[in-house]
């Protein structure tokens, strides 16, 4: 996360990469996932005891299958991948005990990555507390002390990704105010804040996401899987419940 947070570019460019050639993800693996990291984790796993690891990010099932592999550590490893598309490396966890994508109709393209069709498991996107997603439109505003009327959303996830400044800016023009959550991206917030006016409201981290999305008309972000789900839960889209994290 921290590299993903202070070199956003680079680890952009390194990412799309590591999706689209396999010679250099064999490459970035033997240069960067060997030695201090897998001493360091394997350190902290023999100081606790654990019955199972559930691996959000594909980089720590990596890391774990690993290890289990060479003995250091018994207990079973499930991943859960957290978009509508499958990330690269999956296919380089062995002996994985289990794989949570988010829709049946991914099955095709897991099979295709060459993951065992007994561990797939289409168990949807797991989200916290899908209760507070489902408040009324006004439930949320009431909650978070917002007007009537309507209401844009405006955030680029928990790093606050994307161009969201001058999206923010192009909103501010606009009729409808606008919620802009930055995330944890304190730059960006900082450089939004003598914008603030009644017509744009600038947040930085905030708990109460689900809420300000219960509380929307229409939510302008990035396509990230995680975010999806949660609007989808928060818009009633005829989606089936997800799973409580």
């Amino acid at each position: 996360r921290t590299c993903a947070r202070e070199f956003r570019q680079k680890y952009s460019r390194t990412y799309t990469r590591l999706e689209r050639d396999e010679l250099f993800r064999r490459r970035w693996e033997r240069r960067f996932l060997p030695g201090w990291l897998y001493l360091r984790m394997k350190a902290w796993l023999q100081e606790r005891e654990y019955d199972c690891a559930v691996c959000m990010h594909v980089f720590a099932a990596r890391v774990l299958t690993r290890l289990r592999q060479q003995g250091c550590i018994h207990m079973p490893i499930l991943g859960v991948n957290t978009d509508y598309c499958l990330h690269p490396y999956w296919e380089d966890c062995p002996g994985l005990d289990g794989l949570v994508i988010p829709t049946e109709e991914m099955r095709e393209e897991v099979l295709h990555r060459n993951i065992p069709q007994d561990i797939i498991l289409p168990l949807g996107i797991p989200i916290r507390s899908p209760r507070r997603y489902l408040l009324s439109r006004e439930e949320a505003r009431e909650k978070l002390g917002l007007p009537g009327g309507k209401l844009v959303l405006l955030m680029g996830g928990s790093m606050g990704y994307g161009h969201i400044f001058s999206t923010a800016l192009a909103l501010r023009k606009q009729e409808i105010p606008t919620v802009c959550v930055c995330g944890r991206n304190r730059v960006l917030r900082e450089r939004l804040l003598p914008f603030r006016n009644d017509r744009l409201r600038v947040l930085g981290y905030t708990r109460l996401l689900p809420e300000y999305m219960a509380a929307s008309d229409l939510a302008v972000t990035k396509p990230g899987g995680l975010s999806l789900t949660e609007l989808a839960a928060a818009g009633g889209a005829g989606l089936p419940p997800p799973p409580p994290l």
